[in-house]
């Protein structure tokens, strides 16, 4: 029993770090996006792009059966990285 266990969490482990290295990527995008937002002399937050998201984001926790409302709040605070980085 203990195996099991230990190979699941091993497998989230493995999971934990995939995500981490997606946010490493998506990092590096919004400093590319915020000086090219400099370039095109254009505002850090697009209202439309982010309700665009968050209509996104609530279809795709619908397919994936998790909660529209976690999946929300988790991409609130990935988006305010975003916007931290594009500073």
């Amino acid at each position: 029993m203990n195996t099991d266990l230990q190979t699941l969490r091993n497998e989230i482990d493995k999971i934990d770090a995939s995500i981490i290295e997606l946010l490493s990527q998506r990092k590096n995008l919004s400093e590319a996006i915020g000086k090219l937002k400099v370039t095109l002399e254009k505002e850090i937050v697009d209202v439309n792009r982010e309700n665009y998201l968050k209509a996104r984001y609530v279809k795709l926790s619908e397919k994936y059966h998790l909660s529209a409302e976690f999946i929300i709040n988790l991409f609130k605070i990935i988006i305010q990285n975003s916007r931290d980085c594009q500073k």
